[in-house]
């Protein structure tokens, strides 16, 4: 298989010409006409595995709408040196899309209720988080 760093980004209209959506893509794999999406990350896989692989799907959605055939994923976590892979069909992009459209939905509503987790701690937003506002005290 050939790897290719990405130095591109996946964006894509994912509703309704309202609202773009971008990301770097760390490295996509070429096995003849088909494309494997891939992250690496140095967090523990359990933490936040499902964050990952939607991650990994929204690019993937991005490509397949700028003509790519995307037919698998895989996060590496470098800490532990494990590489898990899926394969990402036509359901897992009409998921994501479905997905960000109820995310954005909420956004122009003004829904942002927090989902709090123990991933709150290590969270690089949590300084900007309501949540953590209320429940810590701390204020900017």
């Amino acid at each position: 298989p050939r790897s290719t760093p990405s130095n591109s980004s996946a964006a894509s209209d994912v509703y309704k010409r309202q609202m773009i959506l971008r990301g770097k893509i760390d490295v996509i794999h070429r096995r003849g006409n088909e494309l494997e999406v891939r992250e690496y990350k140095t967090t523990d896989k359990d933490l936040i595995y499902q964050d990952y692989e939607f991650q990994v799907k929204l690019y993937a959605f991005g490509l397949r709408n700028r003509g790519h055939n995307v037919k698998h994923g895989s996060v590496v976590y470098l800490n532990s040196a494990y590489l898990d892979k899926f394969s990402i069909g036509e359901e897992d992009l009409r998921r994501v899309k479905e997905e960000v459209r109820s995310y954005v939905r909420g956004i122009k509503e003004g829904h942002f209720s927090p989902k709090p987790s123990e991933r709150c701690a290590s969270c690089c937003y949590n300084r900007l988080c309501p949540h953590m506002k209320k429940t810590t005290g701390w204020v900017l």
